[in-house]
């Protein structure tokens, strides 16, 4: 129930950020959630509190948030700016006690309705995955493998040390199955649509963690040999796309791009081995979308062609891009090697070549070098080393500092809360649909095997299963391949080399099984989909009636009050005519008395018609200004009354 919480209030966060535009503050986002809460403190009857704690409980627990008490402090100070207009009807204290004065409505139960049948649907369609694809493993939710991302990127918000659920290696393999269920779902755009708020909404809730205001710092950033491949197109679309935002990014916030010379080193050697194999791999090319083999199958290019991009890569990077390429490193790289021994030790134990260790120890070397102090938060280091996936599989922060380098994907999140120029040019679509194809297709590559293994792998099945396997078998083999751990492969392998008919015979069937699979998968789903679907449309047309009768009795309160402001100006205009004759009566009256009745002294002096005529002037006056109706009757029967006396005496 908790996890469902907090991917509906990940989808509503996403919903809210796209109303309240990208200048807006960020903490706007989570103002209609405290309105929720606060209403939902008024639904029980309670309108007030010693704390305001008791409000950040109800957050807790209603959208699965940790809300720092500052912040919540700021927005229900915000709040009660806002609707306390013209009488107090939320009152904050400055020791943080609480009152209501009447009931403060909800912004956000019908979309909260909404949100919640969408996260039913997908969790739904997942559990019906896991029983078509026979799953047998823990079951990991959606939300942990979405959190992975914002628990990693609210590390560099906070000056803490790593957050819990980062330390230690990432296990690739129990994300094999969430992420392979998500790559299915975003074929569908009604799914993708919701994978997308989802992945926003989580990037949003780690600002909860955030203590940088808008940045906009001097920057150098030294480039991998990954960011290089992706800002070149050669490993997934989603990376060419990420690449290019951080290149577009830091032109505009004069970001200075640098390479150093064992970098462009080791993408040369690289793009060479890949195409000397380029014709022999088929493994690769369809279960790895972050290799260099799927990029030239994407985008149908040969061996000719990879080798052309290879022989002008360092001027394609200097004038293309305008990468600044740092001169010879020589003394780096044997500073390298004797000064700093355990990084260099950390990257040869994690299996790297001694060649590509001293690559990346030279990198993170010199970025250390730069900052010239440890670094705890994003705001002070001026360098990073940016590459391009390899998921989470470091620790964040060692003893509360930040490491020299950063994934492509954290600066973009980075950037993209913090400054909203980042946010204005980087719509929050095309972040979302970045990020979660990131996430997935980064997790898939992560937990294949070696090249090694998969190139002996490819070899084997090139040398006995050309006659026996349809290309098509060839690529569902491959898919399910993709799913297996690397000692099963090998085991395959090792088939292959004593019996290569049970070699065939296992490929065929792990075809065969992954086409079940898909079949069962999509019958499993259709209706599943189709239903939930129609509900979510039928709730959406309530919500979409509610806000057309809202609109059309908003117009007929309109009109009414148009026809009462027309007839209360024609009142008003009487009562002004009706005030003017009455002073008209009277004057006439007095100074035509004595003339008329020369024999009655009624107005002695010119001092008294004035006076009376003063008088009656006082008391019609109040007619249009609607002070007191008798006021008609007595300035009207003023002159008679006054005959009447005279008379009489």
């Amino acid at each position: 129930m908790k996890n469902t919480n907090k991917l509906v209030t990940y989808s509503l966060l996403a919903q809210i950020n796209s109303k309240v535009g990208a200048f807006s503050k960020i903490e706007d986002v989570f103002k209609p959630l405290i309105k929720r809460s606060i209403h939902e403190l008024n639904s029980k009857g309670i309108n007030k509190g010693k704390d305001i704690f008791e409000i950040k409980k109800v957050v807790d627990e209603l959208f699965g948030l940790d809300i720092p008490i500052p912040l919540l402090d700021q927005i229900l100070r915000n709040i009660a700016q806002e609707i306390n207009n013209q009488e107090q009807v939320f009152k904050l204290n400055k020791d943080g006690s609480f009152e209501m004065q009447k009931y403060i409505f909800s912004e956000v139960d019908e979309e909260m309705d909404i949100e919640s049948k969408k996260i039913k649907l997908v969790e739904d369609l997942y559990d019906k995955y896991l029983l078509a694809t026979n799953y047998k493993g823990e079951k990991i939710s959606i939300v942990e493998f979405v959190d992975l991302n914002k628990l990693h990127l609210s590390s560099y918000f906070s000056s803490t040390k790593t957050p819990i659920g980062i330390e230690g290696d990432f296990n690739h393999e129990k994300y094999v199955s969430i992420a392979n269920f998500l790559n299915d779902l975003k074929e569908n755009p009604d799914m993708f649509k919701i994978l997308r708020q989802v992945y926003l909404g989580s990037v949003l809730a780690s600002y909860l963690e955030y203590d940088i205001e808008n940045i906009n710092i001097e920057m150098e950033l030294l480039l991998d040999t990954s960011f290089l491949l992706g800002i070149l197109n050669l490993k997934s679309e989603q990376a060419f796309h990420t690449c290019s935002k951080i290149w577009e990014i830091g032109k505009k916030m004069n970001f200075k791009f640098s390479i150093l010379p064992i970098t462009i080193e080791e993408l040369r050697n690289l793009l060479e081995m890949i195409s000397r194999n380029l014709d022999d791999t088929f493994i690769e090319r369809y279960v790895d979308p972050e290799s260099i083999y799927s990029a030239c199958h994407r985008r149908n290019l040969n061996k000719t062609d990879l080798d052309r991009i290879t022989s002008k890569i360092e001027k394609t990077l200097k004038e293309k891009f305008k990468f600044s390429v740092i001169g010879y490193d020589k003394n780096l790289r044997s500073a390298s090697k004797i000064n700093y021994p355990k990084i260099y030790k950390k990257y040869i134990d994690k299996g790297k070549s001694n060649f590509s260790a001293l690559h990346d120890t030279c990198s993170e070397v010199y970025v250390i070098e730069r900052r010239t102090k440890k670094v705890s938060s994003f705001i002070e280091a001026q360098a990073w080393f940016v590459i391009y996936g390899h998921n989470f599989s470091n620790k964040t922060k060692r003893n509360g500092y930040l490491p020299a380098a950063i994934r492509a994907e954290e600066l973009v999140n980075i950037l993209w809360l913090s400054n909203p120029m980042v946010k204005e040019t980087f719509k929050s679509s095309e972040f979302a649909s970045l990020g979660i194809t990131r996430l997935i297709s980064t997790t898939l590559s992560d937990s294949l095997p070696t090249s090694k293994v998969l190139r002996q792998l490819d070899n084997n099945i090139q040398k006995y299963s050309k006659q026996n396997i349809t290309a098509e078998d060839c690529v569902l083999a491959a898919s399910k391949i993709a799913e297996k751990r690397e000692n099963e492969i090998i085991d395959l392998n090792l088939l292959a080399e004593t019996n290569s008919g049970d070699f065939i015979s296992k490929i065929n069937e792990f075809a065969e099984e992954k086409r079940l699979e898909d079949q069962k998968w999509k019958d499993s789903i259709y209706k599943t989909v189709k239903d939930i679907q129609n509900e979510v449309n039928y709730e959406k047309i309530k919500v979409k009636q509610k806000e057309i009768d809202s609109e059309l009795k908003d117009d007929v309160i309109g009109d009414n009050q148009n026809k009462i402001s027309y007839l209360n100006k024609q009142n008003k205009l009487l009562e002004w005519f009706v005030s003017l004759l009455i002073i008209f009566i009277v004057s006439a009256f007095v100074f035509s008395f004595d003339s008329i009745a020369p024999t009655f002294k009624l107005f002695p002096n010119i001092k008294v018609k004035l006076l009376v005529v003063l008088l009656s002037v006082c008391l019609s006056l109040l007619i249009p200004l609607k002070k007191h109706r008798l006021t008609l009757l007595i300035s009207a029967v003023l002159p008679i009354i006054m005959l009447i006396i005279s008379i009489y005496k």
